[in-house]
């Protein structure tokens, strides 16, 4: 229950942008984590499962899928475009 309720991320000094995995085309900017309803169970898909799961990749071009699981890869013009 106690992970249900933890904040996805964190706004440093107006900054630095933490979150624990990566982007998701469905963030598009750092107070849109304030509009998640919490506690909330992990979905399989959108946002949330996005900021939990999503990782970098620097031969990546935009938004992948991989064949083995539900995260999603994105690349430099991706993280490029959010900041």
């Amino acid at each position: 229950k106690v992970f249900n309720s933890l904040p996805f991320g964190a706004l440093i000094q107006e900054r630095i942008f933490c979150i624990p995995s990566g982007l998701s085309p469905h963030l598009q900017r750092p107070g849109d984590l304030l509009q998640i309803p919490r506690p909330l169970d992990v979905p399989d898909t959108g946002l949330v499962c996005d900021l939990l799961w999503a990782y970098f990749d620097a031969d990546v071009a935009g938004w992948a899928e991989p064949d083995k699981a539900i995260e999603l890869i994105y690349g430099p013009d991706v993280l490029d475009t959010f900041l």
